[in-house]
């Protein structure tokens, strides 16, 4: 079957424009569940961050504190997520790669979750240790020498 386009004809089926196939074509790539996955696990990290930068705005606008202890408390909060995704060690992507295949689900996610538990607390305990030679703004973790306190820097790495 033919259609007139314009002065052309063309065959029924065929678009005349390469960028309308290349558009079809990566649109049901999108669709994939793979794509689909990939785009939402991008648009956690996206708005995670955003939401993280307002509210440091937020922070900084209202506190009426000392001018650096907004300053301290982000760069603390930002090593202590850091320590956090360090302490991973990957196994998340890891899970999401060898949890189909196995077996036993259920010992594979123990595992996972306390190597990852060792791994944080250790690097919480090398953290806290030498908080005080290398940042020594920070001597606020040790003010009041709580050890509930050193205790929730603790869980909060681990968590």
């Amino acid at each position: 079957m033919i259609r007139a386009i314009g002065r052309k004809t063309q065959p029924m089926g065929e678009d005349r424009n390469p960028v309308v196939q290349f558009v079809g074509r990566a649109w049901d790539q999108v669709k994939s569940p793979l794509y689909r996955n990939a785009f939402f696990i991008m648009l956690t990290s996206v708005i995670g961050n955003g939401l993280g930068f307002f509210f440091w705005i937020i922070v900084g606008r209202l506190y009426q504190g000392k001018v650096q202890d907004p300053g301290a408390a982000v760069a603390l909060f930002q090593t202590i997520a850091f320590l956090g995704t360090i302490g991973n060690v990957g196994l998340g992507i890891g899970l999401i790669r060898f949890l189909p295949e196995t077996e036993d689900k259920v010992s594979l996610i123990n595992a996972s979750l306390t190597v990852s538990g060792i791994a944080s607390f250790v690097l919480s305990i090398g953290f806290l240790l030498t908080l005080p030679f290398f940042l020594p703004v920070f001597s606020f973790v040790y003010a009041d020498e709580s050890p509930l306190r050193v205790l929730l820097y603790v869980l909060t790495i681990i968590a």
